[in-house]
């Protein structure tokens, strides 16, 4: 059985997650397209759930389901470029400081839950660094997430936006 349900709000809509078999699996985004005003929909459907609910003073915005999918180029309040690869519900990345990587290098695996991403990091032998540990990010949007918690020495980003 699939049903979707909000898991979380955004700046540009909805964050909807698929219920199968009792775990959020699949995670859309909803976007605003336009607004509509109530009224619009009272006329189009006198009898229908628009019209027992729709108040003039009401706007209903029309929303566009969005596949997220966090792969591509992205950047970090560290200053570091992120490479990151999404394949259905498992993320990885490898990131890297400004100067070729040199400073520091890293990579991360995470399984996405909802609109969060669980997972570990490690700092790779490319750069000076040498942590490791765990991460919680959440996705606040289709462009934007951010580290809500992290465990282990020198991880120093926490938030990253698309290139």
């Amino acid at each position: 059985m699939k049903l979707s349900l909000i898991v979380g709000i955004a700046t540009t809509g909805l964050i909807l997650g698929s219920l199968i078999n009792g775990e959020v699996r699949a995670l859309t985004l909803t976007k605003v397209v336009h607004k509509i005003p109530a009224t619009s929909l009272t006329e189009m459907s006198q009898t229908g759930i628009f019209g027992q609910y729709a108040r003039p003073s009401m706007t209903i915005a029309q929303i566009e389901r969005i596949n997220l999918s966090l792969t591509g180029q992205w950047k970090c309040d560290d200053g570091g470029i992120y490479y990151i690869r999404q394949v259905g519900e498992q993320v990885w990345w490898y990131g890297q400081s400004d100067n070729d990587g040199a400073s520091w290098s890293n990579v991360f695996r995470g399984r996405i839950q909802g609109n969060r991403v669980m997972g570990q990091w490690a700092d790779v032998p490319k750069g000076n660094n040498r942590g490791a540990g765990e991460m919680l990010i959440q996705i606040t949007s289709i462009d934007r997430f951010r580290a809500i918690d992290k465990t282990g020495s020198s991880f120093g980003g926490s938030e990253w936006t698309r290139l």
